[in-house]
């Protein structure tokens, strides 16, 4: 049975304390039997329902296990959720710990048919992170989404998002000029609650992280990004899903980004701390279990009054039979144990390679403006300047596909530039691939070369004559001009203008 979903959690809650918590929740969700199942290990029964609860100590050791099997909406389909709880350190020591881990699988014949009601499943995550403060990699959960300000932007990316062991994903819902989002984000948050973190920021807080992380990982303008865990500036920015806001503003966008970050969850690893522990105190009840089988054994013998030699002997047989199963059914569990790991492990990493091999595609713009933001996602050799995003905004240009096109050929030759080719070979270069690049005249440089020059990010003037020619046609919609230069020092090329035909000496 597939995961559907699954998250781990730590929290300096005692053990019992969550062990308590989650037989409340499920004597509750259940619907029967509430005063056993809040005390007792067991397995109860309710119409087509299935709940077991286990749970266990030895030593500092302590555990919980509770495994709730129900019906789908689906005709045949049935919800399997597990939750664990456990923890090897003493209770009330400073350093105890209580790992949670939390599951949600789905034995269907189209998994997708049950998404919506899958994420609602396991309420027990939200309503923990909200009864204790639970971490996960080191960052403290919460249900409510993350408001991002400009003045925090800075401590946010080192604390949270760039965070080396932030394990993850985290949705960016960024506002739009009418400071809106395309869909909740706290009914988003409170669904994915410890299986991704939210963040709301407005334009000039993605401001603030594009400088800190690079222009390639910005996010804004009513659009949504998924940061994968493990950011860095040398990281792909194709890892990372931009999702345009004319995409995010459609129905069904907000179920499919929930979809989307529990499938990169699902590509971590559990640590198996759950599992080990609990183990651990099996084995010893067992061992337990085992002794008190071997006093009985005796004790019958002598009853039935056995001879002493051959009693024993007998007894001697039975032991050291007894001693070589437990042994056998250990090393058994062991190595069952560890395959399961290293199977789940290893479709881990499979997982993994291919999300890094083949990245979602990005959305198709509508727009110029959609064009430039995919470019500043996703092309790591543009530095698109403030004017190219304004004179998109203006312009009306279409196919956006086009643009988007060019930008991306633009992309292609900056990763040409930096591995050396020469500078004087870019307009074969771009010809070569079908896109039509000329330069300016003397003449109109003259007369207007002003308008081809545009403000960096440290408020020098740039000038730009090269350009890439798009449309044609009687109105200005028809045309589109892309305005860039090679910046050899910086190895990036500069976008400085995408939009409108600027005047020339034959306008």
């Amino acid at each position: 049975m597939p995961d559907f979903y699954r998250t781990v959690l730590t929290t300096t809650a005692a053990h019992g304390e969550v062990a308590r918590f989650a037989r409340r929740w499920a004597a509750d969700v259940f619907g029967a039997d509430a005063g056993a199942i809040e005390t007792e290990s067991g397995v109860w029964r309710n119409a087509d329902q299935q709940l077991e609860v286990w749970s266990g100590a030895h030593d500092s050791d302590t555990a919980f296990e509770l495994r709730w099997t129900l019906p789908s909406d689906e005709p045949g389909d049935r919800w399997l959720i597990e939750i664990a709880a456990a923890c090897d350190g003493r209770s009330g020591e400073q350093d105890a710990q209580t790992t949670i881990e939390a599951v949600v699988r789905l034995d269907a014949a189209d998994p997708r048919s049950a998404r919506a009601a899958g994420f609602r499943k396991l309420s027990f995550v939200r309503q923990v992170i909200d009864q204790f403060e639970c971490r996960s990699g080191g960052i403290v959960l919460s249900s409510e989404p993350t408001t991002v300000g400009p003045e925090h932007a800075a401590d946010f990316v080192g604390q949270v998002l760039a965070r080396a062991d932030r394990t993850l994903p985290l949705i960016a819902v960024s506002l739009d000029d009418s400071n809106q989002t395309a869909f909740d984000p706290r009914s988003l948050q409170r669904d994915l609650a410890g299986l991704a973190l939210v963040a709301v920021w407005g334009s000039a807080a993605s401001r603030r992280i594009a400088g800190l992380l690079g222009n390639q990982y910005a996010c804004y303008g009513g659009a949504v990004r998924v940061y994968r865990p493990i950011l860095s500036r040398a990281d792909s920015p194709s890892r990372h899903r931009y999702v345009l806001r004319s995409r995010a503003l459609q129905a069904q966008f907000a179920q499919e980004i929930r979809h989307f970050a529990a499938s990169v969850n699902r590509e971590l690893p559990s640590d198996g701390r759950c599992d080990e522990i609990a183990d651990r105190i099996r084995l010893q009840e067992r061992a337990r279990l085992a002794s008190q089988v071997e006093e009985l054994s005796r004790a019958l013998q002598t009853k039935i009054g056995v001879g002493a030699e051959r009693s024993e002997s007998l007894n001697e047989t039975i032991l050291a039979l007894q001693s070589q199963l437990r042994r056998v059914e250990q090393e058994r569990d062991r190595w069952r144990g560890q395959a399961e790991r290293l199977d789940q492990a290893l479709d881990v990493v499979a997982a993994h390679q291919a999300s890094l091999e083949a990245p979602p595609p990005p959305d198709d713009p509508d727009s110029t403006v959609d064009a430039v933001q995919l470019a500043e996602a996703y092309c790591a050799h543009l530095d698109l300047f403030a004017n190219a995003h304004e004179s998109a905004a203006a312009s009306r240009y279409q196919p956006a596909s086009a643009v988007w096109e060019s930008l991306r050929r633009l992309d292609n030759l900056g990763q040409a530039l930096a591995d050396g080719m020469d500078e004087a070979q870019i307009v074969g270069w771009l010809r070569t691939r079908n896109v039509d690049v000329s330069t300016e005249s003397s003449d109109t440089m003259r007369r207007f070369g002003a308008e081809r020059r545009f403000r960096n990010a440290d408020g020098d003037l740039v000038e730009m004559q090269l350009h890439i020619k798009l449309g044609g046609g009687g109105s200005a919609d028809a045309w589109c001009r892309i305005h860039f230069r090679w910046n050899s020092a910086a190895a990036k090329i500069e976008v400085g203008h995408v939009g409108r035909h600027l005047e020339t000496s034959r306008s």
